[in-house]
């Protein structure tokens, strides 16, 4: 279960990203609650740009909480004190100008200084199980791996998808199909870590579901390890950056805690400069039509940005596009800026992103580990009692590790679902007729077992209402279906009454004929 060696198209091994991330994560996590990390501008009342949608979720967790208070949100980033910014001294790093897509740019940008959006704390909506499942979910991710892939599932042979990948595809389009896979594993493993028991209203970690969306399938697993060396990678290289960015905050009273954060970004700075290369990015759009490629790339992760407004919950949109944008911020900075940090140019919003985005991916392999400890206990539990391994769907299954904790934060919040018949560890291959991707989003409210029972009890309930129906037909044909007795006075009843009345009408017609 545990993935050692080389991490294919990356410069490093899964033991390396293992070490460096029991460094990073406290001091990421340290920064996301850091005043500048914690507030993201985002607008969620775009419409979905592709087809009809319903953004009206139904789910009690769907919702976002908005920073209301103003006082939160320093000045300097609200819309109407940008045009009392200096652009003039642009070595400051700060640099809060009214965004629009570039040439540079790998995804659409949260415009910080529109007037549209609202101010969101990200502390206070944690990335977690939200229920957002079915055909509005399976959709968003189908359109992703069939349409703004390189076509990659469109166009796979009659063969293993890994293979295809490995072997008949060139390294830009795997880097990308990989980076989105690891990306949707990591966002599955967020959901499995912090799971809602609907029945008790206990948030716990699913094993069951860890395994059937994520851990069985090596590729997904050692895809996670890819996008965070490639994301730790773009981290190192804007380091310089980074060191002399003034993180303001706009107010005075606050001094101590830029200086804070200051040494919280030095730290991680410090950490990533300090491990060896993890991703090369000069290894790649080399061949005479890179420049073609190049563009091919930054449109489809540009369309993948927009197909986060078709996100019908609300809170798995907002993380859908922090880990979109921060995920784009960190191309932005490999593939469209030489080493000389001079001409950098990032927002706010695009730094808060990458960071957020860089912690929500620390995290995965953090909760990969957690689940790759509770899986070996139950085996040596299994093992030991000859017996087999109980279900985790319930939390009072099996008791959690110790870090399994109140959630702290846990998107797009699309999971992942692998049908739970097939227990091989393999990739999907598509075929012409019927596409099927390499991530089967099958994943509806059947998988859940009391659904399953509801569902069972209630076709039971329709069968034995037909059986009835028609029994009562047949006995009604043949005249031999018993009549209750109260129906049967009663029918008595009226036709007595029937009776008197239509004799009275013969005796009134009689007499009416004799005076004639």
């Amino acid at each position: 279960m545990k993935p050692s060696g080389q991490i294919g198209d990356a410069c490093c091994s899964f033991e390396t990203i293992e070490s460096l991330n029991v460094k990073l994560l406290p001091q990421l996590t340290d920064i996301v609650h850091s005043t500048f990390f914690k507030y993201y501008k985002v607008n969620l009342q775009k419409g979905c740009p592709f087809w009809p949608e319903n953004m009206m979720c139904v789910q009690r967790d769907c919702a976002v909480e908005e920073v209301e208070d103003k006082n939160e949100i320093p000045d300097e980033w609200k819309t109407n004190s940008l045009s009392n910014v200096d652009f003039s001294n642009l070595d400051n790093g700060f640099v809060p100008f009214k965004k629009q897509c570039s040439d540079k740019d790998f995804c659409l940008p949260e415009d910080e200084s529109s007037s549209e959006g609202v101010y969101v704390n990200l502390n206070k909506n944690p990335e977690r199980f939200t229920g957002y499942t079915g055909e509005s979910a399976n959709r968003i991710w189908a359109s992703i791996y069939k349409e703004n892939c390189f076509n990659l599932v469109q166009n796979t042979p009659h063969k293993d998808f890994r293979q295809f990948l490995e072997e008949d595809t060139c390294k830009e389009k795997r880097v990308f199909y990989k980076l989105i896979s690891g990306l949707h594993s990591s966002i599955s493993t967020h959901i499995c870590y912090e799971y809602l028991d609907q029945k008790t209203g206990i948030w716990y970690a699913d094993l069951e579901c860890f395994l059937n969306r994520v851990g069985q399938f090596p590729d997904r697993v050692q895809n996670m390890y890819f996008t965070y060396a490639v994301v730790l990678r773009a981290v190192k290289k804007l380091s310089p950056y980074l060191q002399s960015y003034n993180f303001c905050t706009g107010n005075s009273e606050e001094t101590n805690r830029i200086e804070i954060v200051c040494e919280l970004v030095k730290s991680v700075v410090t950490t990533s400069t300090s491990c060896p290369q993890t991703f090369d990015e000069h290894l790649m759009f080399t061949s005479p039509d890179s420049n073609g490629l190049m563009e091919q790339f930054k449109s489809s992760f540009r369309n993948i940005s927009r197909i986060m407004d078709c996100v019908g919950c609300e809170k798995c949109r907002l993380w859908g596009k922090v880990q979109i944008t921060g995920l784009g911020t960190a191309l932005k900075v490999l593939f469209s800026y030489s080493d000389n940090t001079i001409d950098y140019r990032l927002t706010r919003n695009e730094i808060v992103a990458l960071f957020n985005g860089f912690f929500r991916l620390s995290e995965s392999l953090h909760a990969v580990n957690v689940f790759r400890e509770m899986h070996k206990k139950l085996n040596h539990v299994s093992v030991n009692n000859t017996i087999k391994t109980p279900s985790t769907k319930s939390p009072q299954d099996i008791k959690l590790v110790e870090n399994v904790k109140e959630p702290k934060t846990n998107n797009l919040q699309t999971p992942i679902g692998e049908s739970q018949k097939d227990t091989n560890p393999k990739t999907t291959t598509p075929n012409d007729s019927t596409v099927e991707l390499p991530f089967d989003l099958s994943n509806t409210w059947l998988s859940d077992p009391r659904n399953v029972w509801t569902f069972g009890l209630g076709a039971l309930i329709m069968v034995f209402g037909f059986y009835r129906i028609i029994v009562k037909g047949w006995q009604m044909e043949k005249g031999s279906m018993e009549i209750p007795d109260r129906i049967d006075k009663s029918r008595k009843e009226r036709g007595e009454k029937l009776s008197s009345e239509n004799g009275n009408q013969e005796s009134k017609k009689k007499s009416k004929s004799k005076r004639r």
